[in-house]
């Protein structure tokens, strides 16, 4: 059984929405990276640019850490008000 570290980093936030680095799984593999897209109200948390090649098995893995990101990002929102400047997830 593996377990994956994601991880998303604030980029850049508007009105609009904010924009984040998500890491798929930032300690065994740092290349499986990205730039995420987070919409006003935590609506959609779509992927804007990838820095890898999307194969079926990664497709799989960016789907769940988008998802669990997307999740975390939403209940934080709905907290504390804002967004936080990093969220990590272990799966």
């Amino acid at each position: 059984m593996s377990a994956f570290h994601y991880k998303a980093e604030l980029l850049e936030q508007r009105p609009t929405g904010a924009r984040y680095r998500f890491y798929c799984d930032y300690l065994d593999r740092t290349g499986l990276y990205g730039i995420a897209v987070l919409l006003s109200a935590g609506a959609e948390f779509r992927v804007e640019s990838r820095a890898y090649n999307l194969t079926p098995e990664i497709a799989e893995q960016e789907a769940k850490c988008l998802s669990a990101l997307h999740h975390k990002l939403r209940k934080m929102l709905a907290a504390e008000g804002d967004l936080p400047n990093e969220v990590y997830h272990i799966a």
